[in-house]
């Protein structure tokens, strides 16, 4: 599962948090399991009594973004849904036609992500109003705290992992859950490669929002013809 995957940094030389902060949901416990492990093994000073392995939020306590949505629905989120489900309601995409899923998910998923990392850029950029009276930094951009965390007050608590163990524990997750790429694909490797092939016999130069439902039906044609 990608949470899971999640659990282990993805550079060799990032550094794992001090108390890890969890949603509640059932599908955190290999990432709990993780993170009990590695501040055993490699912050065995840290006292767990005073500083837990992990803390156990509300999901809008724990992923900021999600206490957001409304933002982004104002700015975004309105708009999107309804070119997303266009498609639905003019016919394009019919669920029972074969590769239709798996064409959605090739042309989608990355036009949606793009947007959200759009907005994050934004909110991570925009000044936070002066408020004296809050104990967390206020009056700057966020990214500006999250590159120099020194300048307002921050401390560095990440607890450095060696590269073999990280190594070690990608490996052992593979095992049990397989392969991390294979939980960070909307398609199969091989329906990628169709549609990669089909798109580039196509006049678009890219896929954009805007053309996302020409594309879709275009492809399908040459899918359906196969």
């Amino acid at each position: 599962m990608p949470i899971t995957h999640a659990a282990v940094p993805s550079r060799l030389n990032q550094a794992v948090h001090s108390v890890l902060p969890y949603d509640k949901g059932s599908e955190t416990g290999w990432q709990y399991a993780i993170q009990v492990a590695i501040r055993d093994a490699f912050a065995p000073d840290i006292d767990p009594g005073v500083y837990p392995a992990a803390a156990f939020l509300k999901s809008v306590h724990n992923t900021v973004i999600e206490a957001f949505w409304r933002w982004h629905h104002d700015k975004w989120g309105f708009n999107m849904w309804e070119h997303v489900l266009r498609g639905k309601n003019e016919r394009i995409f019919v669920e029972e036609a074969p590769f239709h899923q798996d064409l959605f998910n090739w042309i989608f998923p990355p036009l949606v992500q793009a947007k959200l990392d759009e907005f994050r850029t934004y909110w991570n950029q925009h000044i936070i109003r002066l408020q004296p009276e809050k104990e967390m930094p206020s009056g700057h951009a966020p990214a500006d705290a999250l590159a120099h965390p020194g300048l307002f007050g921050g401390l560095h608590c990440g607890i450095q992992v060696p590269a073999d163990a990280l190594r070690d524990l990608r490996d052992a997750l593979s095992e049990e859950v397989g392969p991390r790429d294979s939980h960070l694909s909307w398609v199969t490797p091989e329906f990628d490669g169709v549609a990669a092939e089909i798109f580039a016999g196509l006049t678009f130069i890219t896929i954009t929002l805007e053309n996302s439902w020409e594309v879709f039906a275009e492809m399908a044609q040459v899918l359906e013809a196969m």
